[in-house]
This record gives C-alpha cells, structure tokens and sequence, in this order.
C-alpha cells in the first residue's frame, strides 16, 4: 500500500515539474486527481496561468505562500501522457474506495434503503466520467486572452488570407471543419496550399494528412508545380528542361526537411487513425490534421452510411478537444432536385461541425474565380469571399 502511495505521489510531482516546461499540460489536469499536499501547488499554477498566461516557480511561490518542495526539481520524463494517465486512473482508485467505503457503511444499517445505494453509485459515475467543472475552462480562458494580448499566443493560421479573414485569424483549435465542392472543385487543392503556407510562417506549424485517394507522389509534384510555378501536366509528364529538372530536385529534398506528415493508405478508418493523430500530436508536435476524403474513410466504417458518418464526426470532435488541435475533413457533395445540394450520405455529420465551407467554382478554365462560402460556422461570420485558383500550378490567391 505504501509503494502505491508512494508512486502515486511521484506521478503527481512529475505532472506539476512538467507543467513548468509545457504549460499546456494544465489544461490536461483536474483539481482532483491530486491529493492534498499538492492540490494548493496546482492552484497555484491555475491562478497564476489564468492571470499571464504562463507559469514560473516564482509566481507560483508567490501564490503558493511557501517554499517549493524539492520534489518539483526533480527530472521531468519526456513524455508525460502515460504519468497523467497514471494521475487519472489513482484519482478513480480514490474515488472507487471511497465509494466502497460508503456502501459498507451503508450495508451496516439496519435499513438502507436503494435510493442510498443508488444516490453514491450516481456520484461515483458522474466524478469517474463526466467533468462539469469550469474552472480549467475559465482559466483557459483568460489564459489564451493574455497569451494573444501578449504575442505569445500561437495563432493556427491557414496560411491563406482569405480563409484566415473569416476564421479569425485561424484554424480553431478543439474544432472540426469540413471543405466540400463538387467532383474537381480544388478542395484537395485548398488544403495542399494550405499545409505549404502553414510551414511558411514565422512560427511553422506542423501538420499531418491522411491521403486516403492521392498518393504522397502526387501530392509532392503537386507542391513541387505550386513553389516553382511549372505546370503540374508538365511535371507528370516529366516534359522537363535540365535547369527544371534540377529545380524539382532541390524542390523535394527542402519538402523533405518540413514538417508535413503524409499518410496515403486508403483503407483505414476513424478508429485506426486515433491512435497515429495522437502519436503525431504528442511526439512530432502536429497541430491541424486534414482528412481527404470522407466518403473514401466511410466505406471502411459499415454497412448504415448515414450513422457511421455521424460517428466519424463525433469520434473525430472528442479527439480534437482532448488534443487542442482542429481536424478537417474533405468532402464531396450530390446535387439534388431543384439545385439543392448535399453532403453524400451526410448523416449526422453536419450537426457536429463547427465549420462548413464550400467551394463554387464558376469555370472549369485553368484560370478561374473560385468562390469560398462559410454556410456553418459557430465562432464566426457566415458568408462568401472570392479567391483566384490557377489549375497549372495547384495554386490559390
């Protein structure tokens, strides 16, 4: 019993060494997975993020009104998931015990009634699974204000300026979106050019594409025709001058040094993809995830179309709010009667979006006006702004 106390302990200084270093860790932590020595410590950190937006042993002193133990010098492991995990599951050890301890006191009287037994086994589900806390979301709050205020806040922008317009500045983390168009619309095209932008920008930001139509050969001379401006045909074709030739060459050994994760396997599903999203979120650092395209991953979910697809949604919504990054999806869309249009087979699946974008194309010329209406967006404008899509080169402005 005192080697499990014991353990549980240094999992817990562990977590609050490691917030020092990663101050993100806190939005990943409740109150109650510590025990009581270290609870004061954790608020501590909890008021002084939600204040700056940051955290030092400093002002956690300050707060703290004491002296840090020596325990939170101690060496912090490199990955810290497995210790939460180690956090949560004695805080549900805690909690089970003492819902134990209640029942057998229970058991001891002379009449116990099942309203009692029923009431602590309530309690005991709603603190094992549900959390209707909302400090660490107020101080999330307040903590991402001051980090924007600040400049300290990294913003996931798209890349385009036309898209960033309306999202508000950015990608929006622990949210879903969904791009569609019609067959050949450029959706595939949209988010080629924003991954490109995305390692562009004065603080990359890394990203990860599941490919489940084109191959990670026809995504890179994609990148290859949009960076040099040469005809995306003319590089399939290898209708290529030397000095090309040599442009492309370098051009794939710089995509080689970015950080873009390319996964083209098609037969794969929702649930297959969880664990290598978390995998690249906590270990390569990948903050938006782009999923092309939906109905391909769909056939891999069953037989009822509309149902899986609405899983997929909500599978891919709880990932994204416990890993603070956006997940976006590509989509075809069917035209019904009267012009009315839809995504195929959609399900529940626009119910749990937060953004919906579709494209509208008014040509089919290499060179044509592509226009990007929001139709759903929950923290943002609705409404339509006109890019410029160049079919030689993949390339939007």
């Amino acid at each position: 019993l005192l080697r499990c106390v014991m353990q549980d302990v240094k999992s817990e200084y562990k977590v609050l060494a490691a917030i020092f270093e990663d101050v993100d860790i806190i939005n990943a932590c409740k109150l109650e997975w510590f025990t009581e020595n270290r609870r004061g410590i954790f608020k501590s950190m909890q008021e002084q993020y939600s204040t700056h937006g940051y955290v030092t042993f400093e002002g956690v002193e300050e707060l703290y009104r004491r002296e840090l133990p020596g325990e939170l010098f101690i060496t912090v492991t490199p990955i810290i998931q497995p210790v939460l995990d180690t956090l949560q599951r004695q805080y549900m050890k805690r909690s089970l015990k003492e819902a134990a301890d209640q029942l057998g006191s229970l058991a001891q009287e002379y009449s116990p009634t099942l309203t009692e037994a029923e009431t602590i086994l309530l309690r005991l589900q709603a603190i094992t699974q549900f959390d209707s806390s909302i400090f660490n979301a107020s101080a999330q709050v307040l903590a991402e204000i001051e980090q924007k205020r600040t400049g300290r806040y990294q913003y996931l922008k798209t890349g385009l300026p036309f898209l960033d317009g309306m999202l508000g500045v950015e990608w929006p983390r622990k949210a879903i979106s969904a791009i569609v168009a019609s067959p050949g619309g450029a959706k595939t095209s949209l988010i080629c050019n924003s991954q490109l932008s995305m390692v562009h920008l004065d603080e990359p930001i890394p990203t990860l594409f599941f490919s489940l139509e084109m191959s990670k050969e026809a995504i890179l001379r994609r990148w290859a025709s949009n960076i040099l401006e040469i005809d995306s045909n003319t590089i399939r074709r290898g209708d290529l001058t030397d000095e090309q030739q040599v442009q492309i060459m370098n051009v794939m050994n710089y995509l080689n040094t970015l950080p873009i994760y390319i996964i083209d396997q098609s037969n794969i599903s929702i649930d297959q993809m969880i664990p290598i999203i978390r995998y690249h979120v906590i270990h390569l650092g990948v903050q938006v995830v782009f999923i092309d395209y939906l109905q391909i991953m769909m056939l891999q979910e069953g037989n009822n179309r509309n149902t899986e697809l609405g899983n997929i949604g909500k599978k891919a919504k709880e990932l994204a709010k416990k890993l603070n990054i956006h997940i976006c999806f590509i989509s075809q869309i069917t035209q019904g009667k009267e012009g009315v249009w839809q995504i195929r087979d959609s399900g529940d699946f626009v119910a749990v979006l937060d953004v919906l974008i579709k494209l509208n194309a008014e040509s089919t010329d290499d060179v044509r006006q592509v226009e990007i209406e929001f139709m759903k967006q929950r923290e943002g404008p609705l409404g339509k702004v006109p890019a410029l899509f160049d079919g030689r080169y993949q390339k939007f402005s």
